[in-house]
């Protein structure tokens, strides 16, 4: 390793606290909705390369002097981080089931409570929710994450320092390099093949805390070299714009992390390596008010976002301007007085004693354990209280709960997201045993096919491979987030052709729309799709002799069960849900496909017909919901209208 021979002391560097600031502001305002800061969230990764920076400071500090313990630096992590963390989920768990009394709600944020304990709230967001999106804006402990990856990687840091400094001194730089081109890698692969797992886990986050390793490996050496005198002051001031810049013009759209989050990361590398002393970026970082803020940039992260979700809750997902100064003043309130009376004395082991840590440590731990398993079974002591609308909302909840995503696939009736090796295996063994199938391809639409005939027909050779935004046609606007089964369906009816008996195809009518459903007042149905969807499955009945049929779409609701008020009867809100200008859309864009279908000879059926769906009716039958959201139908609804059809006329 490259490093300075001089013993260093960690000086206190104030424009550190600066920039921290030039971290929490960015963030705040993003999730606040100022569409100006459009790349706020990049504050999170300057806070990584900060704590990345600090933390290996000390650590080497120590390891140098011989005075590295691995239980003193956890110690002063749990003082810097948990009394402070503990008071946010004390207080949000009192103040947040004042505004929203929802039972899955509740019970989610008491998930999110013991995944916040166990350091491992980036991995229970990552399953739950994506980040740029209205479900996560209204999750108080969503802004967590980032603690959990820096906990994560706490767990190691100090293990590599004390074995590593001691024995390959001369390796950890470079092994630190290499651990930052690998973590890199995962995140420009992620980027582009697994977004929120990329997004949100160590892994491809790693490389920016390793990056502030390296600045502090380094930073004396690069400090005393004659580049330094030279150059630090513009190439400081360059960094601090550049880093500036990148909030503004990063959005929700660019690929993050990835290769160009390099780029603000390495402007907030060059900025804690090339400040020089008398420069203009540190002058400007080093400004009371931001000094200040950075000081409390850890409350002010805690406080924001169980603030602005409570607000987002009163007065709408956008906030007006007066909202938003509101909730950060409160924020910036909360903050000083969590620093001043909580953060400030527990960093001070005089003013709290080891033993009073850990014993404050556990108590505060087990309050919150029960905290959480009371709002994990809200529902049970809601029912004590109102019966009638928790049994609602278990209505709305098994219909929503159904995973459409996830058919059931058992003994010959199968289902795949693609053509596999384990499905291909599967679908011979069962061509075997029952000879034909019935096949159905489609997006989702063809899993909800798939379930109405395995759950209501008798035929013993049901199989579907489908997928989620996998329609026959190109996508209309953006593109498809995976790879889709059509072509390779080519393929496997080549050698399979006289092992299908009947091939169905289906998807929602509303793709079919340029404009989307917003302005399908006076919507543009693209032709173009229609024609590639029949023309596909028009090539497969001629080549290969199947008897093909392309289903029509199911009517889109204006809002779906998850929207429906659990405390009323849920039938007087049905002639809400329904929509008459949607219904005839839906019938406009199967006229067109119809016709289309006609002209090739290839059959068409409407779903509507099908099903003999009559809205809003239909909606509620038997005392279930038989949708699962705005277009997709819920497992009692697969029951339902499987029953109406008639076999012979499907099949």
């Amino acid at each position: 390793m490259s490093h300075s021979k001089k013993l260093h002391t960690l000086d206190y560097r104030p424009e550190i606290d600066g920039l921290r600031s030039f971290a929490i502001i960015p963030v705040v305002l993003f999730h606040a909705g100022v569409s100006l800061f459009s790349g706020g969230f990049l504050g999170v990764d300057v806070f990584f390369v900060i704590s990345g920076y600090l933390i290996t400071s000390i650590l080497v500090q120590n390891a140098r002097k011989g005075q590295l313990s691995i239980l003193k630096f956890y110690e002063k992590r749990a003082r810097r981080i948990l009394p402070a963390l503990f008071l946010m989920i004390f207080t949000t768990s009192i103040i947040y089931p004042l505004f929203n009394s929802h039972p899955s709600d509740l019970s989610d944020y008491g998930l999110s409570i013991l995944s916040v304990l166990a350091f491992v709230s980036n991995i229970y967001f990552w399953t739950e929710a994506g980040y740029f999106g209205t479900a996560s804006e209204m999750t108080p402990l969503l802004h967590t994450w980032s603690l959990a990856v820096e906990e994560q990687f706490y767990i190691f840091l100090p293990l590599i320092i004390l074995y590593f400094y001691s024995q390959y001194r001369r390796f950890l730089g470079g092994g630190g390099g290499l651990i930052i081109f690998a973590s890199l890698m995962i995140a420009e692969w992620g980027a582009q093949n697994s977004a929120e797992a990329n997004f949100y886990l160590l892994p491809s986050r790693i490389w920016e805390l390793f990056i502030g390793s390296m600045c502090a490996l380094y930073y004396y050496r690069v400090k005393e070299s004659s580049f330094y005198s030279q150059f630090s002051k513009t190439i400081s001031i360059i960094a601090l714009f550049g880093l500036t810049t990148c909030f503004f013009i990063f959005d929700s759209e660019t690929r993050h992390p990835s290769i160009l989050t390099a780029i603000p990361v390495l402007f907030v590398a060059t900025i804690l390596l090339f400040s020089a002393e008398k420069s203009l970026a540190k002058t400007i970082l080093s400004h009371k008010l931001l000094i200040w803020i950075g000081l409390l940039s850890y409350s002010i992260y805690l406080w924001h976002q169980p603030i602005l979700v409570i607000f987002k809750t009163l007065y709408g997902q956008h906030l007006s301007v007066f909202y938003i100064l509101v909730a950060l003043s409160i924020t910036l309130l909360l903050s000083w007085l969590s620093w001043k009376y909580v953060e400030a004395p527990y960093r001070n082991s005089v003013v709290v004693n080891n033993k009073k840590l850990v014993k404050h440590g556990v108590f505060c731990s087990l309050i919150c354990f029960g905290i959480a398993l009371f709002f994990i079974n809200n529902k049970a002591f809601q029912k004590l209280l109102d019966p009638e609308s928790i049994k609602r909302f278990n209505v709305i909840e098994e219909a929503i709960n159904h995973e459409m995503n996830r058919p059931v696939s058992r003994d010959c009736h199968l289902w795949s997201p693609s053509f596999d090796d384990s499905f291909i295996s599967e679908y011979d063994k069962c061509s075997e045993k029952y000879g034909r199938a019935v096949f159905i391809l489609g997006g989702s639409h063809g899993m909800d096919m798939y379930n109405v005939i395995s759950s209501s027909f008798d035929t013993k050779f049901v199989v579907s491979v489908s997928r989620g935004f996998c329609r026959i046609h190109a996508p209309l606007s953006g593109k498809r987030p995976h790879r889709c089964q059509y072509d390779d369906f080519l393929a496997f009816v080549d050698d399979r052709a006289d092992t299908i008996e009947t091939l169905i195809y289906t998807q929602t009518g509303d793709r079919l729309l340029k404009n989307g459903l917003q302005n399908a007042s006076s919507p543009e149905i693209s032709d173009g799709a229609i024609h590639q969807v029949v023309k596909y499955m028009a090539t497969v009945q001629k080549k290969y002799g199947l008897n093909v049929t392309i289903v029509g779409s199911l009517p889109t609701l204006n809002f779906g069960p998850k929207r429906l008020d659990y405390k009323i009867p849920l039938h007087s809100q049905l002639s809400e849900m329904y929509s008459e200008r949607l219904v005839n859309l839906s019938t406009l864009i199967d006229s067109r496909i119809e016709k289309v279908a006609a002209a090739e000879d290839v059959r068409f059926i409407r779903k509507t017909h099908l099903f003999k769906l009559k809205l809003p009716d239909d909606l509620i039958v038997d005392g279930k919901l038989t949708y699962s959201d705005s277009r997709h139908i819920s497992k009692h609804g697969a029951i339902v209208f499987g029953k109406r059809i008639l076999k012979e006329e499907l099949l």
